[in-house]
């Protein structure tokens, strides 16, 4: 499992490579916040006024922020 993260436009994207499903721990603004593979929803995240979740790509998964994270951790 491997990750990028890049700038599109306004939004920061980091892209997750992984052939199974997995978790991801994301660090902004000093608060962890965990996404699951999985529709939005409030139960898709530990933190329900932001419900996003990973979004299944080809080679894994990617999800979007307005700001960069400062740590990234994939869980599994």
């Amino acid at each position: 499992m491997d990750f990028k993260i890049s700038e599109e436009g306004e939004n920061t994207v980091v892209r997750i490579t992984a052939e199974k499903e997995i978790a991801v721990a994301v660090h902004i603004d000093g608060q962890e916040r965990i996404f699951l593979p999985k529709e939005a929803s409030s139960d898709s995240t530990y933190y329900v006024e932001r419900t996003k979740s990973l979004i299944k790509t080809e080679n894994g998964f990617k999800i979007s922020f307005n700001q960069r994270p400062e740590k990234v951790e994939i869980l599994n």
